[in-house]
């Protein structure tokens, strides 16, 4: 029988059959008993499946209890966390929870639109449990860039703590993430990451660029195998059980798992925007941290972190100086054609997703007119590229022109508008800014499906998103690079501009190598 999971009642079926098909005496057991033998038939298969313990949990578990499998064998794990900060773990959870947003429109009306699930980011050190930062992703899946994006605002020199506009949300005494508690845990690299097994984390940028840019190695676990993450799947049942679930407009963890009455009600009656879930993931993080847990001797995981950075072993891993100011920002680097010259009247420009970058350095070298260049473009905000010539001189930053320059916008929002311009569905109008054209949309889109009494969520997220990205401070421009006259690609033989000598963490004055030796 090659039946999956099959049912002792569907055995016995099959066994009454034989044994009639075989002439078996209708006299004898099974058929002279009262259930023709089930019971025991029954009791069989279940002392088999006994005996066969693994075999029966890969056939008749669930996704849970296949999962469980390797926990509890007593065998130690070949991938210890050795040191602090040796291993992290990064996942995502989606929140169970609807959230609304809320347009403004004339006389002071207000009109309300459901917004497709959130996501939460989080990086957990594996050795204290430490939450290290987290990051709420706005509009459809996580993508590469989120993954980026948390990890650069983990490895910044200051944490980006959300401006709290929520009363009385209490956040303990000494209660925060270790780089903002500890000084010593400022932009200090890991050394392992531990991911799934997800597409964002797949990627090219996630799993080429950055263990090349920050030094570390990346650890992606079986797929439907989560106990090699247990710290940060513990967190998030945390999350789920002690926040999300307990709010008005949750979906519970399934249709009959703690889903409230009617979520999407509850989220307009009560206003919950998506504004507020950053405060209150940081304030219940940052308490978490400060929670005596039986895995650390009753110890916080922050009193875990203070102690073993102060011992005397302890040799935190940061990046030379240089880097520390693109720490974490991956760059897609790509070549481009400088355009423009007498012949058309045009100064030096380049194209980048239909739309033109130049620079005054840029524009005062018609020589560089039909030379490639390169760009490094950093996906979270394309106002600003920063070009190079092909033998490694920096240009500097190039800004783009006209209306895209107005707003910080990623890539993903450029796509986004050019595709819906290829398609015909919005046009530029003169005087009227490219992103307010593209909110006119997206609003009209939310307004037509409230016509017909339903909910666009795509259209309310990707505003959502817009909003997001457009809350952002203003991008310092900086040119750290010296300045160098604008040349012609030089031939392969010419050295390359130097490149800038690198500061030491410590001074060389204060290193004793044979005291250094002996701690080690």
């Amino acid at each position: 029988m090659h039946e999956f999971a099959i049912r002792p009642k569907d055995i016995h079926i099959a066994f009454i059959n034989i044994l009639r098909d075989n002439e078996h005496p209708t006299t004898k057991w099974p058929f002279n008993t009262k259930h023709r033998g089930i019971r025991t038939l029954t009791k069989h298969v279940r002392k088999v499946r006994d005996q066969n313990f693994e075999r029966t949990v890969h056939i008749t578990g669930d996704r849970g209890a296949i999962a469980h499998i390797p926990v509890g064998t007593g065998h130690s794990s070949l991938t210890k966390s050795a040191g602090l900060m040796e291993v992290i773990e990064i996942d995502s959870y989606t929140i169970d929870a609807l959230f609304i947003l809320i347009l403004q429109h004339e006389y002071g009306l207000e009109t309300y639109h459901i917004l497709k699930k959130l996501h939460l980011l989080a990086a957990v050190e594996s050795l204290t449990s430490a939450v290290l930062w987290f990051y709420i992703v706005h509009g459809d899946d996580v993508t590469a860039e989120d993954v980026v994006a948390l990890i650069r605002q983990m490895l910044s020199a200051k944490l980006p703590r959300p401006e709290f506009t929520i009363k009385d949300l209490d956040i303990k005494p000494g209660a925060g993430f270790p780089a903002e508690v500890i000084p010593e845990m400022t932009q200090v690299e890991p050394s392992i990451i531990r991911l799934d097994n997800a597409l964002a984390h797949l990627s090219h940028k996630v799993s080429m660029e950055l263990p090349k840019q920050i030094g570390c190695i990346n650890e992606y676990g079986v797929p439907g195998r989560p106990e090699r993450r247990p710290n940060i799947e513990h967190t998030f049942k945390l999350v789920a059980a002690d926040l999300i679930q307990r709010f008005p407009n949750t979906t519970g963890a399934g249709p009959d798992k703690g889903r409230a009455v009617d979520p999407e009600r509850a989220a307009i009656q009560f206003r919950v925007t998506s504004d507020e879930l950053d405060q209150l993931i940081y304030a219940y993080l940052a308490n978490l941290n400060a929670e005596p847990t039986e895995g650390l001797r009753l110890l916080s995981p922050l009193d875990a972190v203070a102690q073993l950075v102060r011992k005397d072993h302890y040799i935190p891993r940061r990046p030379p100086i240089d880097m520390r100011k693109s720490l974490g920002v991956v760059s897609v680097k790509s070549t481009r054609t400088v355009k423009g010259g007498a012949i058309d009247g045009h100064r030096p420009y380049i194209n980048f997703k239909r739309a033109r970058y130049t620079s005054p350095r840029l524009m005062d070298s018609p020589d560089l007119v039909g030379e490639n260049i390169i760009i490094e473009v950093n996906e979270s905000d394309i106002r600003v590229l920063q070009g190079f010539l092909e033998n490694g001189a920096p240009i500097g930053p190039l800004t783009v022109q006209g209306d895209w320059a107005e707003l910080p916008h990623s890539i993903r929002t450029r796509d986004e508008i050019n595709s819906l311009m290829y398609r015909k569905i919005i046009f530029r109008t003169s005087g009227v800014s490219i992103f307010e054209t593209f909110t006119r949309h997206l609003e009209a889109n939310l307004e037509a499906a409230a016509a017909s009494n339903k909910q666009d969520r795509r259209s309310a997220s990707k505003l959502d998103r817009l909003r997001v990205e457009q809350s952002r401070s203003a991008s310092v421009i900086e040119n750290s690079a010296p300045p160098v006259a604008l040349q012609p690609p030089a031939p392969l033989l010419t050295p390359k501009a130097p490149i800038p000598e690198r500061e030491f963490l410590v001074p060389t004055s204060s290193l004793d190598l044979i005291e250094l030796v002996k701690k080690l």
